[in-house]
């Protein structure tokens, strides 16, 4: 590898390097065993510790500066949600950098005052840190929001709000584009993000999404069958139901399951029987959809399709007769007609229970079958 002085010439002389197997960037330290070519005195200066692994030296002013060493600074040296800080942090040190104003440490009284202040927060905090006091947070630099809206301000970038109602909406580095990025750039990343969100709020997207993940496992399945036809019979089916994951089988599916229910059908007339049933689910990220599917007579290959869940809006009707997220389907097996209503009830992430109604009706099929699935 060439030693960066040579990079560096080559670059300015626009030479070109041919046969380049890969590119390393150099972006990530471990404090204790990155900085050892730091000197003591600088060590010293910078308060370092030893015995602290997320805080091994002190500093100021969004955890890039200590004041004693004031052309030595730390990009990344942050604990959190990191693009937009990180960000915000280098262009901090370019501007101190490159601005002789900046880089003279300040002698006002008040200014010197918070600095030492700032140490002697650092210092309680790593204090609390290597003493494992519970009020230490996860992140001790857990306000995202508030570091990357205070180094804004600092260096006077304007937050993009177009599309977002002031200052509603998420916090991403792009909202925080200033006059040397790429403007046009950063505003197809906002424009995406407006658009996502406005599917998830207009157009129910991410609910299947949501739902798939939460059907994996086993269930208590209890489903009522109501036959109107003769010779096909009606009663009442209690077993249990487990979605196993898989790698999906067709690489246009995002996620998929081996679905698998197992029980004793106690029919109308009182005789009983076990029953199984296969199926293949589906969920498809592009469409936003779940699909069922028919597997062949060994188990677990998918044969052809049986089944949709078209996620809807709740509506006042829905409301009113519903209780969780509602999902239809409609599929046209030969002749007979197969409709699909799907009740998705969530508290909070996770899914408490679900049900499937089935109407089926054609020459062959006349029924009706509803299934609860439950812990």
């Amino acid at each position: 590898m060439p030693h960066v002085s040579t990079v560096l010439i080559l670059i300015l002389q626009e030479c070109i390097i041919d046969n380049v197997i890969g590119v390393i960037y150099a972006t990530g330290f471990t404090p204790h065993t990155s900085i050892d070519w730091l000197s003591e005195e600088v060590r010293g200066a910078l308060e370092y510790d030893k015995n602290s692994n997320r805080l091994p030296f002190l500093f100021q002013r969004h955890s890039i500066f200590n004041n004693q060493i004031p052309e030595l600074a730390f990009v990344g040296f942050y604990e959190g949600p990191f693009w937009g800080v990180m960000e915000m942090q280098a262009r901090l040190v370019a501007r101190k950098w490159a601005s002789p104003d900046e880089r003279v440490i300040s002698s006002d009284t008040s200014a010197s005052k918070a600095s030492k202040e700032e140490l002697e927060v650092m210092r309680d905090l790593r204090d609390a840190i290597i003493q494992h006091c519970d009020d230490v947070p996860q992140f001790w630099m857990n306000d995202y929001v508030g570091l990357i809206e205070g180094l804004a301000q600092e260096l006077g970038v304007e937050r993009n709000d177009s599309g977002f109602d002031g200052r509603k909406g998420p916090c991403i580095a792009a909202r925080y584009a200033d006059s040397g990025c790429d403007q046009s750039q950063a505003e197809v990343v906002v424009r995406d993000l407006r658009d996502t969100m406005e599917a998830s709020s207009t157009q129910a997207r991410f609910v299947a999404a949501a739902a798939f993940r939460a059907m994996q496992g086993t269930w208590v399945l209890r489903r009522k069958l109501d036959s109107r036809l003769a010779g096909f019979p009606s009663g009442i089916f209690k077993g249990t139901a487990n979605f196993h994951p898989r790698y999906p089988t067709d690489p246009e599916f995002t996620a998929e399951y081996l679905y698998i229910e197992e029980g004793v059908l106690t029919t109308d007339t009182g005789f009983t029987l076990n029953a199984n049933r296969r199926y293949v689910y589906r969920y498809d990220e592009a469409s936003d959809k779940i699909s069922a599917w028919f597997v062949k007579d060994d188990g677990k290959t998918v044969d052809y399709f049986f089944n949709e869940m078209q996620f809807q809006l709740p509506t006042p009707d829905t409301k009113a007769q519903r209780k969780g997220w509602i999902a239809n389907g409609a599929h046209l097996c030969e002749k007979d007609m197969y409709e699909s209503l799907c009740e998705f009830r969530f508290r909070g992430v996770s899914l408490e229970t679900f049900g499937i109604i089935y109407e089926a009706k054609g020459p062959k099929k006349d029924y009706t079958s509803e299934s609860w699935y439950e812990r």
